[in-house]
């Protein structure tokens, strides 16, 4: 766990991450990006995206992709990965994402719940 600071926190991690943000299992997770009270993880076996906040007692705040292979835009729900890998926060309302399967780069919008294809030849 990362402070404001980028240092680690001296804290016990939970045994079972999936417990604490409202039983969903990951399947492969791929990388992990943190901004302020934010954690991104990138669950490349779920084709999805999900948003944690609250990092002492994490919450899940979004899911991001219906779960499905895609390439879909849209919005949180309809929106579709293919094995994503790589987040990065832009800021504290964007994600990037690598979607590493489809050969694109995908943004998240936290703010107005959307995914877009903003680079990538698919």
């Amino acid at each position: 766990y990362f402070s404001g600071t980028g240092e680690l926190k001296m804290i016990r991690p939970p045994k079972s991450l999936h417990s604490r943000v409202g039983g969903t299992r990951l399947k492969y997770p791929g990388k992990i990006a943190a901004a302020g009270d934010r954690l991104a993880i990138s669950d490349s076996g779920n084709n999805r995206v999900l948003i944690l906040e609250d990092l002492s007692a994490p919450k899940l705040q979004h899911v991001i992709g219906s779960g499905g292979r895609g390439r879909e835009d849209g919005d949180f729900s309809s929106a579709t990965f293919n094995n994503p890998q790589g987040v990065c926060f832009v800021g504290e309302d964007l994600v990037m994402v690598a979607d590493t399967d489809n050969h694109l780069l995908r943004m998240i919008n936290i703010k107005d719940f959307s995914v877009s294809t903003v680079g990538g030849t698919g």
